[in-house]
Formats: C-alpha cells, sequence, structure tokens
C-alpha cells in the first residue's frame, strides 16, 4: 500500500511523526509531499497510490480554498487537523476520515 502525506512546509515535523508511525505499525510505502501550488494540485498527485493523508494547517488551508469540492469526494482522502484553522466544514462531517490530531497524539 502505498500512502502520501500532503502538508505545508511548516507542518514538516508533524509529517515526520505521522510518517514515522505509519512505516513502524503498517509498513508499505509512506512518502510525503509538501503543499507548493494547491491541495488539490498535491491530491491529484498523490492519488497515483492508494492513500493519501492531508495535514490541515493555517499554512495549507488557504491554498485549498478552491477545489475542495472535487477533493473531498475521494473516499481515499483523509484529513489530519494539526493546528487550528478554518476548512470546510463537510471534512469533519465526514468523521470515517477526519481525525483531529491536536488532542489525538500518536
Amino acid at each position: 500500500m502505498t500512502i502520501t502525506i500532503c502538508h505545508s512546509a511548516a507542518d514538516l515535523e508533524s509529517a515526520g511523526e505521522l510518517q514515522r508511525y505509519l512505516l513502524e505499525n503498517f509498513g508499505g510505502d509512506v512518502c510525503r509531499r509538501v503543499l507548493g501550488g494547491s491541495v488539490r494540485e498535491a491530491v491529484d498527485f498523490a492519488l497515483s497510490g492508494d492513500r493519501v493523508i492531508v495535514l490541515l494547517s493555517p499554512d495549507a488551508v488557504p491554498q485549498v480554498e478552491d477545489g475542495w469540492e472535487e477533493i473531498l469526494l475521494h473516499r481515499r482522502v483523509f484529513y489530519v487537523l494539526v493546528r487550528e484553522c478554518r476548512f470546510p466544514a463537510l471534512i469533519q462531517r465526514k468523521r470515517a476520515c477526519f481525525i483531529d490530531g491536536r488532542s489525538d497524539r500518536l
């Protein structure tokens, strides 16, 4: 299984922690992709693999204001809130795909 963690440059430490946890506990191929343009672009690239985890933070969310609707429909995309920020409420309503990582530590 291939998992890609999409994150902002400011969330490098959180992404590394999650990557180590996934590798130690689930194996497979876990890589990271720093958001350079938009989450939509990163998710499109990452969906060539099996699963995508998007880390939500103030540094990542402004990059995704357009195109949320399309990426919210993918069942292979999971969201982890790592720092308080505004994001579409639909993400949190899809509880199976949303984790509040501010309180749920690995």
